[in-house]
């Protein structure tokens, strides 16, 4: 038997996604970027954004499983 897939992150695992893309957005803060990683800045500042509006975490579910578009 498999065990199921965990459906939420820890606070501990959104705290560290969060460093990580601090740390990225860093690096990436003042040098010339080719367009593609300019366009993946703007991606990670966007999921950094979410990161921080929900600190407690949200759950995430398949919109087209639960029969929702």
């Amino acid at each position: 038997m498999t065990e199921a897939q965990t459906t939420c992150l820890s606070t501990d695992d959104i705290k560290a996604i969060k460093f990580a893309v601090r740390r990225q957005l860093r690096r990436w803060r003042d040098n010339d970027l080719s367009p593609e990683r300019r366009l993946r800045r703007e991606h990670l500042a966007g999921v950094l954004g979410v990161l921080e509006q929900f600190p407690g975490g949200c759950e995430l579910r398949d919109l087209e499983a639960d029969g929702e578009e």
